[in-house]
C-alpha cells in the first residue's frame, strides 16, 4: 500500500521484490484502517460473537457449517482460536474506537475468555480446545 506520495517505482520494486520472495502482491489502492482481508473478516467475525454471546449457535456448530458451506479445513472460530483472543479483543476495540458504533463493543464473554487466560490455541483453551 502506498500513498499519494509513494513513487511508481518504489511500488513497483515492492512488488517485485514480494515475487522473488514467493510471495503473491496484492496492492490496495488507498489507505485505510486495517488490511482489507482482515475487514472482509471482521463482519463475519463480528457476527460469529453476536450469535456465540446471543446463545443462538455454540462455536463448534458454526465452524461446522463453515466448513461444510465453503470446503475449508477450519471455520472462523477456529480461526479466531488460533490468531489468540487477546488479538481478536484488541483488534475488536480498535474497530469500535474507530466506527463508534455501539453494535461494535466487545462482547463481555470474549473480554471474560481473556480475563481467564482462555485465549485459544497458545493457552490450549478457547472455542475448540
Amino acid at each position: 500500500m502506498g500513498s499519494d506520495r509513494t513513487a511508481p517505482e518504489t511500488l513497483q520494486f515492492a512488488r517485485d521484490w514480494a515475487a522473488t520472495i514467493g510471495m503473491v502482491p496484492i496492492q490496495v489502492r488507498k489507505e485505510q484502517l486495517g488490511y482489507s482481508i482482515d475487514r472482509f473478516l471482521r463482519a463475519t467475525r463480528k457476527e460469529v460473537l453476536r450469535q456465540v454471546a446471543d446463545g443462538i449457535i455454540l462455536p463448534e456448530e458454526i465452524d461446522k457449517a463453515w466448513m461444510l458451506s465453503y470446503g475449508t479445513d477450519l471455520g472462523p472460530c477456529g480461526m479466531m482460536d488460533i490468531v489468540g483472543f487477546h488479538t481478536t479483543a484488541s483488534i475488536e476495540k480498535v474497530d469500535h474506537a474507530d466506527s463508534q458504533d455501539p453494535a461494535d463493543a466487545l462482547p463481555q464473554f470474549l473480554l471474560d475468555m481473556v480475563v481467564r487466560r482462555e485465549l485459544g490455541v497458545s493457552a490450549s483453551k478457547g472455542f475448540c480446545e
